[in-house]
C-alpha cells in the first residue's frame, strides 16, 4: 500500500465492533509506505488495526483518527515495524498495544508521536530516536511539512525498507544535513 491517501472511512462488519478504520491487517503483513491516513473511525485501530500481523508502516502520516483503543495504530498479537512516521492528534493513543491475548512487540523508531488524546504510547515503549513535537503541517488539510518542522532530517534514511521517493514522487533525501 504505497503513496495512498486513506481518509474518512468507518467500517461496518455487522457485528458489535468494527476494526481498522483506515487499514485492517489480520494475519497479514503488508507494506504501508508513504501514506496519509486521516479522519478514519473504528472501535479499535482508527488508523491501522494489526491482529496477528507484522506490517511495515514506513513514512506515513497518521492523524485525526478516532477509536476507543488505538486512535493511530492498534496492535494485538502483532509485531509491526513502525518507522519514520508522524502520529498526531488521534483520539486515544498514537500506538496502542493490547497487553493480553498474545504479546505485541512492535519495532518502533524515528517517529514523531505527539499530541494524541489519551497519550502517545500504551503498553509499548517509545522508540530510541522517536521525538514528540508539533510536526508543523502546512495547514489543517495539507499534511506537508513547513520548513521549520522538527520532523525534517529527523528520520532514518538508511533503515531497511526506506523508499527512495516521498509520497509526491520526489526523491529522498532533499536536504539531509540535519539543520
Amino acid at each position: 500500500i504505497t503513496n495512498c491517501v486513506i481518509i474518512g472511512n468507518n467500517p461496518d462488519y455487522g457485528d458489535s465492533k468494527n476494526y481498522g478504520g483506515g487499514i485492517y491487517c489480520n494475519n497479514s503483513s503488508p507494506k504501508i509506505i508513504n501514506c496519509v491516513i486521516i479522519g478514519n473511525n473504528a472501535d479499535e485501530g482508527g488508523g491501522i488495526y494489526c491482529n496477528n500481523s507484522s506490517p511495515k508502516i514506513i513514512n506515513c502520516t497518521i492523524s485525526e483518527n478516532i477509536a476507543n483503543y488505538g486512535g493511530g495504530i492498534y496492535c494485538k498479537s502483532s509485531s509491526p515495524t513502525i518507522l519514520n512516521n508522524i502520529l498526531t492528534r488521534n483520539n486515544d493513543y498514537g500506538i496502542y498495544c493490547k497487553k493480553f491475548s498474545g504479546s505485541s512487540s512492535p519495532f518502533i523508531d524515528y517517529n514523531n508521536i505527539w499530541n494524541n488524546r489519551s497519550g502517545d504510547y500504551s503498553n509499548c515503549p517509545a522508540g530510541p530516536r522517536d521525538i514528540s513535537a508539533d510536526p508543523i503541517f502546512v495547514s489543517s488539510s495539507d499534511y506537508h511539512l513547513q520548513p521549520a518542522s522538527p520532523c525534517i532530517d529527523a528520520g532514518s534514511n538508511t533503515a531497511p525498507g526506506i523508499p527512495s521517493t516521498d509520497k509526491d514522487g520526489n526523491p529522498r533525501i532533499i536536504d539531509g544535513n540535519s539543520d
